[in-house]
């Protein structure tokens, strides 16, 4: 499992709370919780949450896109790339019909994650492709995290291109970024 001490604490949480907030019929909020960065991370859980959110929601809602482009994360950590793919195939979907751009967002982030695991040099290029266009959608639609992100996968992508001024340039404003959400926490 993924994250650092303490993150399954914090994880444990959610889940018992996500569990409150479904027993008391609150789906919307149950959902929000399923949403909650922590759930990036792979902790144990993770997936039942995901997959259990995803089945209280309206399948064609911004909640459930996101929700798919969570459950794709989930499947390339274990390694399953179609399920990876048929998720963010159906974020992909509910994104265009609702014109939302925060599912596209969270779709395009794992779309350039799968592409950039792919390990091919046209693999790791496409996935360089589509962190342009999330950056680009980012600028119209802020979103500290994914473009912290974005940078920071964008860097590790160059790296495997052997582009390292660019990826210097990618982690400084990963790091840059990273700096501003601590600093907000704080």
């Amino acid at each position: 499992p993924g994250g650092r001490p303490g993150h399954q604490a914090a994880f444990d949480t959610l889940n018992a709370a996500f569990e409150y907030y479904v027993s008391e019929g609150d789906i919307d909020t149950a959902a929000a919780i399923a949403l909650e960065p922590v759930t990036v991370l792979g902790l144990q859980g993770t997936s039942e949450l995901l997959e259990s959110a995803f089945s209280l929601v309206d399948p064609t809602s911004a909640a459930a896109g996101r929700i798919q482009a969570r459950i794709a994360a989930q499947a390339l950590r274990g390694g399953d790339f179609d399920g990876a793919n048929a998720a963010l195939d159906r974020a992909f979907e509910i994104a265009g019909k609702l014109e939302d751009p925060q599912v596209e967002i969270d779709a395009l982030l794992g779309r350039a994650v799968v592409q950039t695991h792919g390990g091919s040099g046209t693999d790791i290029v496409a996935g360089l492709e589509t962190l342009d266009r999330l950056l680009t959608l980012l600028q119209a639609n802020p979103d500290p995290i994914a473009e912290c992100m974005a940078n920071g996968w964008y860097a590790g992508a160059c790296s495997g291109l052997g582009r390292l001024n660019d990826a210097l340039a990618r982690a400084e404003r990963s790091e840059a970024h990273t700096s501003e959400l601590q600093a907000r926490r704080n």
